[in-house]
């Protein structure tokens, strides 16, 4: 398309009695900044909104982490393709009611349909009791962990999913903390 482009648009140049240069296009006049402007966002607008369509295909892949039956919110959640698979994971973070949507990658939604060790992790902070303020003018606080740390990692967790290729809407993934 850009080697047409450029055959029309220097099928058109006009050096006439001017000492600048112009192109005629379409029965159009401009100088040749503009008429390179016009080429540059015609370019740029054919390469925008591919909406990742060279990527993969990915399938809707959503589901809820809980822990002890109750919504996990903020936490999130990896999905670890097998080694030497040459695949790609997929990624979210839960909301509020612990519901999630996973996305391989950030141009589109979805997983790509296979099999995944799953991790979940969440990190909470917590502020110390005692001095206020510190050397770097915050109140003292501490991360931990806001789910039980065996779930922080894909070889711990004991948590699997298999995205098929219809995809999967109701993955469950139930943490408990005993």
């Amino acid at each position: 398309m850009f080697q047409t482009m450029c055959l029309v648009l220097c099928s058109h140049l006009n050096f006439g009695d001017s000492c600048l240069f112009r192109i005629s296009c379409f029965g159009f006049r401009a100088s040749a900044g503009l008429a390179v402007l016009f080429v540059v966002v015609i370019m740029a607008a054919a390469g925008c909104g591919s909406g990742g369509g060279n990527l993969p295909k990915t399938v809707p892949a959503m589901g809820v982490v809980t822990l002890d039956g109750k919504p996990v919110d903020g936490a999130q959640v990896v999905l670890v393709p097998p080694v030497g698979a040459g695949a790609k994971g997929a990624y979210a973070v839960t909301n509020s009611s612990g519901h999630f949507s996973l996305r391989a990658y950030e141009e589109k939604e979805g997983a790509i349909p296979g099999d995944y060790k799953v991790q979940v992790s969440k990190t909470v902070e917590e502020k110390l009791p005692g001095a206020k303020g510190s050397v770097d003018g915050g109140d003292p606080v501490r991360y931990v962990f806001g789910v039980p740390k065996k779930y922080t990692g894909f070889e711990t967790s004991g948590l699997s999913v298999s995205i098929p290729d219809a995809g999967k809407r109701d993955i469950k993934l139930e943490l408990t903390s005993k």
